[in-house]
């Protein structure tokens, strides 16, 4: 039993080093994600107060023209043009656009990492119901072997001996409980398929 864990801590300790690798690289293009959306937002916020000030020098330059004031509307224009050469040249419009796509990215590599994990996850389960079985015989063994040796056994090891039966009745019933398998450690069938089985014989 003592080498069965030794085993089980080295095959199951490398798959849950890989989960964490995974976990640590999903929370990293999580948090790229969140960052990249806020300067994403931040950005466009830029961008929609440029376009704002363009409508309102727009409005104001029609203003100023139908009322003949002819120096404030050439005050405006000249500000209306910088405005929308500005916008038509706008670093922050091709810059959202490059924040954007790596958010993309980002976010493709986060599935990715997910279904990694789900992946990892389920060869760690088969990793553990296999290990748990083989620790499954190994204590039906053991159980048998003290059972054997318990009625000769003097009062002080007799003991020792019902304590290490308790413990390990006690290991196997969690494996029987934790996977479903009946006494001998094979799944359980439900109750109208074990019905069946009776009719069929």
């Amino acid at each position: 039993l003592a080498l069965h864990r030794s085993r089980e801590r080295e095959q199951c300790g490398r798959m849950l080093d890989a989960l964490a690798d995974c976990r640590a690289a999903q929370r990293r293009h999580g948090d790229a994600v969140v960052q990249g959306e806020a300067e994403a937002g931040r950005l466009q916020l830029e961008v929609k107060g440029l376009q704002d000030q363009r409508a309102r020098l727009e409005l104001e330059l029609k203003l100023a023209s139908s009322s003949r004031k002819f120096a404030e509307a050439a005050e405006l224009s000249a500000e209306l043009k910088a405005l929308c050469v500005k916008l038509d040249g706008d670093e922050d419009v091709a810059l959202q656009q490059q924040v954007l796509e790596q958010v993309e990215t980002e976010k493709a590599s986060l599935a990715a990492e997910s279904a990694r994990e789900a992946a990892l996850q389920r060869e760690l389960q088969q990793e553990q119901r296999s290990l748990d079985r083989r620790r499954f015989d190994l204590l039906l063994e053991h159980l048998e072997a003290v059972r054997a040796v318990l009625p000769e056994a003097e009062a002080a090891q007799a003991e020792l001996l019902s304590a290490e039966l308790e413990q390990s009745e006690a290991a196997r019933h969690e494996l029987m409980r934790r996977w479903a398998w009946d006494t001998r450690g094979r799944p359980k069938r439900p109750a109208g398929e074990e019905k069946e089985g009776e009719g069929e014989a």
